[in-house]
């Protein structure tokens, strides 16, 4: 018998992960280019405005129905107990980090603050933990 809630849940939470990581992806590639000290000229500027509106109201709403949506099928099914639902929690909770990061990247840029280039690699780290959580939950190896 299919669980209609569940699934329902689950395809938008799929949704909201596909939405999340298409804006991360975005925000992540043009970081780099846009890190660079100097004024900010108008192109640059109005690039750094599109990515922090995208940011507001796409990605970071994203995430919050990833998380919303990840704990209510959890708390459904009965998966908290399990070492690969903590494993996926503290790797989603990696990610938002890196979300966080990256957001307060682009509010200093914004205000014409430099930001230092960064030797950590989000880009990297975000496909990692992708790989990561999406072996997790196929697998469900512990």
């Amino acid at each position: 018998m299919i669980d209609l809630p569940y699934y329902g849940l689950l395809a938008v939470h799929i949704l909201a992960v596909a939405i999340f990581l298409a804006g991360s992806l975005v925000e992540a590639l043009s970081l780099p280019s846009l890190s660079k000290e100097g004024t900010l000229e108008p192109r640059r500027a109005a690039e750094l405005q599109r990515l922090r509106f995208g940011n507001a109201v796409v990605t970071t709403p994203a995430l919050f129905f990833i998380w919303i949506l990840g704990l209510a099928m959890t708390l459904q099914v009965g998966w908290f107990a399990t070492g690969w639902m903590k494993a996926k929690i503290a790797c989603v909770a990696m990610l938002t980090l890196i979300h966080g990061s990256n957001m307060v990247r682009l509010q200093r840029l914004s205000r014409g603050r430099s930001v230092s280039p960064s030797t950590f690699r989000p880009l990297l780290a975000m496909l990692l933990l992708v790989l990561a959580i999406s072996t997790l939950v196929l697998a469900k190896p512990f």
